[in-house]
């Protein structure tokens, strides 16, 4: 029976949103036929094959460079008994900051965010300091930091998101300090 598995991304089925893990796609998988696999294509392009064997073929498309939130993915294979086709929709990794003030008063700031399109997160660290995660229903992240000290001023928090895989993320936010007004001087 036809089969098509990808090793990267994970999780593909027809029709699937599926998170990239990074901004460079790596479209890796198996095709699995019951004749001879002829041509496997992505989105029109032939891609390169290792044949296992004459049915069974390994295929790695070039890294394609992620330039939307969604891109879609259409895979063709042909064989000598006919073509199968999978397509899916790939999320690109992106960080949506949330009901956070990033210019504050205050020397502490907590920061929230939600991840979409890194997969299994295992850990988001900010300033050193761990924040706590919650998983949605379509697989994307909400996290919270606990009060970070902020220094006067602009400041940028350095911060890694850790895959479950281990792959580590960085990324940074900038805050602001901002000093107290007082209306002490009004007389």
């Amino acid at each position: 029976p036809p089969g098509i598995k990808f090793f990267s991304p994970t999780r593909v089925t027809d029709g699937a949103l599926v998170d990239a893990g990074s901004d460079l796609l790596k479209l890796i998988g198996l095709v699995a036929q019951s004749t001879p696999v002829r041509a496997v294509l992505i989105n029109g392009q032939i891609v390169p094959t290792h044949p296992i064997t004459a049915d069974i073929v390994e295929f790695q498309a070039p890294p394609m460079q992620l330039q939307s939130a969604t891109t879609s993915v259409n895979l063709l294979t042909i064989s000598d008994s006919g073509q199968s086709q999978l397509a899916f929709s790939v999320r690109k990794p992106e960080i949506t900051f949330t009901s956070t003030a990033l210019a504050t008063a205050d020397s502490t700031i907590a920061v929230k965010g939600t991840l979409t399109g890194y997969g299994e997160v295992q850990r988001v660290e900010l300033g050193g300091e761990a924040a706590t995660l919650t998983r949605a229903a379509d697989n994307s992240f909400a996290f919270v930091t606990p009060s970070l000290p902020v220094n006067q001023g602009k400041s940028t928090l350095q911060g890694t998101i850790t895959s479950a895989d281990g792959t580590m993320h960085p990324f940074s936010v900038s805050v602001e300090r901002r000093p107290r007004l007082s209306l002490d001087f009004v007389r």
